[in-house]
């Protein structure tokens, strides 16, 4: 596996109110950008609208994997209202 791959991260966590944590995300696009994130999309559970998945392109396995690792990235989530240990899911462009 190269690590110049397109790469897409699937995260998924509970909030505890998403329109705060929503209001948080948004704030904090400055910091996603400066960390290699090419693009962001947020989605809700239909039926747990307290439920969010993330999707974020890096141009790197490197890259996806440095951003998951930096304590500022725990940090926000925990400022944001996230519920529990995220489930992350990396995939790469075939």
């Amino acid at each position: 596996m190269k690590n110049s791959i397109p790469v897409l991260a699937v995260i998924s966590h509970d909030v505890n109110n998403y329109d705060e944590w929503r209001k948080h995300f948004d704030s904090n696009e400055n910091f996603r950008k400066s960390s290699g994130i090419i693009q962001s999309d947020v989605y809700r559970c239909p039926e747990h609208l307290n439920k969010v998945i993330v999707t974020q392109h890096y141009a790197s396995v490197a890259e996806a994997r440095a951003f998951l690792s930096r304590p500022e990235w725990r940090e926000n989530m925990s400022k944001a209202g996230v519920v529990g240990k995220p489930d992350v899911i990396l995939g790469v462009s075939t």
